[in-house]
Parts: C-alpha cells; structure tokens; sequence
C-alpha cells in the first residue's frame, strides 16, 4: 500500500517509515528537512520517495498528494507552536480531495 508519512525525517517519522517499508508498504516521505541525513545514531536512511516542503504551504502539500497518490496519510509532523495545527488541518483537507481514504495523526495526550 502507498503510504505518505509526514514529518518522515524526524524521529518517530523516520522510524515509523522503516517499520511501514518492513511490512511491505511503499512510504512517501514529506518534510521540510533541507537534507535526508542519517538519524541521530548514524543508521542508513530507509529506502523511500522524499519530498521536500512545509506542511504550511497548501500547494505543495497538494502536489505531495499528488506525486504519491497514497490510500493512506499518517501525519508525524511536529513543532511545538500554533503552526502545528495548520499543518495538521491542512494535511487532513488535502487528504480528503484527494484519493487518500485514511489521513491518520497521531493520537493526542490526554489529561494526566
């Protein structure tokens, strides 16, 4: 299945994308990273499409939609600001005009 993984060069991006290719998945990775380097203990990178952009800018998170044309967008972008959530609600509304059937995020935290 064709999976787009945003934020796919972060931490639990980059991991989860390796894990995805383990199961069989083609990933599609999305992020803003000026370059795909190896993670923070030197592993090789996974074996995936990069595209380069911000989820800030609507048109190129449509044209990653469309590159991709993924069944399924799991959202693992991260900053720590309001901006977050723009990113989010415009993966989401991309997704959903377009052919994915799945934007999927990662669950929120609860009260502790």
């Amino acid at each position: 299945m064709e999976i787009l993984v945003t934020g796919g060069g972060g931490f639990i991006g980059r991991h989860l994308a390796r894990r995805l290719i383990d199961c069989g998945h083609t990933v599609t990775v999305f992020d803003k990273i000026d370059a795909w380097s190896p993670g923070a203990a030197g592993e090789p990178n996974p074996p995936v499409r990069l595209i380069t952009g911000d989820l800030l800018d609507p048109a190129a998170v449509r044209s990653a939609l469309d590159v991709s044309s993924p069944r399924v967008v799991v959202h693992a972008a991260a900053l720590v600001s309001t901006e977050m959530e723009t990113g989010l609600s415009r993966c989401v509304e991309a997704a959903r005009a377009g052919r994915s059937r799945r934007p999927l995020s990662p669950p929120r935290p609860g009260p502790t």
